[in-house]
């Protein structure tokens, strides 16, 4: 399926609403980390550039070229994340630089193998070269911006982070193919 932003909306949008009708700023954190989390565990990849081939004399195309591979590890920094959603809350960081800091480094630490349910593989490391532009959402508030518009504008600004990150790294096919996957852009 792929990232997606209407779910990712509607996600922040209703731990947004949890704040508003009286949640713990835990609970609020929680759900937020939550959100992201569940949105981005449908990230993809190509396997791209390769060539993804099998070794041999002369090596062959491998089955795993351009083969789409879907995120395996996204669960694996849920704690940090909520840590540092948390963290921007009780810091209460009016930039909201702290949690934009911490999706980043989410994705940057956790984004490390995409895979198909044929086999094919890849393992590296993703880069979100720049965090959310959270900043925004807080300007659009202060601007009179609604729960549901601010909810809107910041699933949009990670939507767009995440789509601009790009994993580098080894490929393998399940036909024993190699080759290198890189500067792929999640999708």
């Amino acid at each position: 399926m792929g990232l997606r932003l209407a779910p990712l909306t509607v996600d922040v949008e209703a731990a947004m609403q949890l704040g508003a009708d009286g949640a713990s700023r835990d609970e609020v954190a929680d759900a937020l980390a939550s959100a992201i989390v569940s949105y981005s565990s449908e990230a993809q990849i190509l396997m791209l550039p390769g060539p993804i081939q099998i070794p041999g004399s002369p090596p062959v195309t491998s089955t795993g070229q351009g083969a789409t591979l879907l995120i395996t590890t996204a669960q694996a920094g849920k704690r940090a994340l909520k840590q540092g959603i948390r963290l921007q809350f009780s810091e209460e960081d009016p930039t909201l630089g702290i949690m934009a800091k911490a999706i980043q480094e989410y994705a940057n630490t956790s984004f490390t193998t995409f895979a198909a349910p044929v086999g094919h593989a890849a393992v590296g490391s993703t880069v979100m070269a720049s965090p959310p532009r959270l900043e925004l959402v807080l300007a659009g508030g202060l601007a009179g911006n609604s729960l549901a518009e601010s909810a809107a504008l910041m699933a949009k600004l990670i939507h767009e982070a995440f789509q601009i990150s790009v994993f580098s790294g080894a490929g393998t096919a399940a036909d024993a193919g190699v080759g290198t996957v890189s500067g792929q852009k999640l999708f």
